[in-house]
């Protein structure tokens, strides 16, 4: 079994590597109040980014009477409306 896994050519490493550019790699989350009224941090920002700064940010606002969510894609880093 270790012979075989000491045995990934150049070819297959390469093969990861390029995979490896589309897998969310920079994540971040930042908890808030939303709304005065409310405490406790209940709302968050989710960002997600690969390797190439793509990928989304999740936004959900918690109040009171009601939620929202909205999401934004990022592509290379720029959102856009």
């Amino acid at each position: 079994m270790l012979n075989k896994l000491y045995n990934i050519t150049g070819k297959e490493i390469r093969h990861i590597y390029k995979r490896l550019e589309t897998v969310f790699q920079k994540i971040g989350i930042v908890k808030y109040d939303a709304f005065k009224e409310m405490g406790g941090n209940l709302s968050f920002a989710l960002c997600m980014l690969d390797d190439t700064n793509t990928g989304f940010i999740l936004n959900t606002m918690h109040g009171r009477d009601s939620s929202y969510t909205y999401i934004k894609e990022i592509t290379k880093g720029e959102a856009y409306a």
